[in-house]
């Protein structure tokens, strides 16, 4: 990439980790988010999934809420594969990216998104089913899409196709943080091929701003893959059995990936 294009990704990226954290504490946080930016903001609810949008002159963002209730336990439980588009994937978050769809499309959002550059994106499962909605709605097709610390939720069978549509994915992840290692594919990943794969290559942040971009087919990667696997197994197994956030998952928190993307931003921007 060229310098101006990262520095483009960074500010994009900045504004799509500012809402992907506001969505998490609802309309007010949207709203004053909107209100600092000058720009309009929708904000969506469709079952247990919530997104929120801002509206700019030229352009838009939209991101979608990761798991923030004990309905969400459902949908990320749901690990049978499921068709969508061109690809197959993770059915919990397939159903919540078809829920959620219908909801903004059928408010009208997709006809401000066609006339405004378009990006979507979330935090934790809130990425997951954002990268999925563009082969839900065509109206919801965007120039990129950001992730912040996303679980895996595309069939590796399928996850090339997804690699050859025409918009940019940006998928940030953080150390310590076990979420992108998920859902659990332990045994598949020692003795065979998992069976949910990412669809972006992976983007690693320091909390000091550094960044680089990962080879995840490295030998190494996938021996530090198979061990953190293991790790997440046990944390999201406890997450999971107690309904609710563990000490441990601090490193996964939207405010992390947020404050690493601040830091990047404003490194870059000095910088060159």
């Amino acid at each position: 990439m060229t310098n101006d294009a990262i520095r483009d990704m960074l500010l994009t990226a900045r504004m799509q980790a500012r809402l992907s954290s506001a969505v998490y504490y609802g309309d007010t946080a949207v709203r004053a988010l909107a209100e600092s930016a000058k720009a309009r903001y929708r904000f969506y609810t469709a079952a247990s999934v919530t997104a929120a949008a801002l509206i700019f002159e030229d352009h838009c963002h939209l991101s979608v809420c990761g798991t923030n209730d004990r309905y969400d336990w459902a949908i990320n439980s749901n690990r049978e594969i499921k068709p969508v588009g061109i690809c197959t994937g993770h059915a919990g978050f397939v159903d919540a990216a078809s829920w959620i769809s219908r909801e903004v499309v059928g408010n009208g959002f997709g006809g401000l998104a066609r006339s405004r550059r378009l990006y979507v994106g979330g935090h934790s499962a809130g990425g997951a089913i954002a990268e999925i909605l563009p082969l839900i709605s065509y109206e919801l097709q965007p120039v990129a899409t950001y992730s912040f610390g996303a679980p895996k939720w595309c069939s590796t069978k399928t996850s090339a196709k997804y690699w050859s549509q025409p918009w940019r994915s940006h998928r940030f992840v953080m150390p310590r943080d076990p979420v992108p290692y998920v859902p659990l594919s332990l045994w598949r990943s020692l003795i065979g091929k998992p069976t949910f794969s990412h669809a972006a290559l992976a983007i690693e942040l320091q909390k000091d701003g550094q960044f680089a971009f990962q080879d995840e087919f490295t030998l190494a990667k996938k021996a530090l893959a198979i061990g953190s696997t293991v790790y997440a197994g046990g944390i999201a197994t406890l997450a999971s059995v107690v309904r609710r956030a563990v000490p441990m998952l601090e490193s996964h928190s939207s405010t992390r990936y947020l404050a690493a993307i601040e830091s990047a931003a404003t490194k870059w921007s000095e910088s060159k």
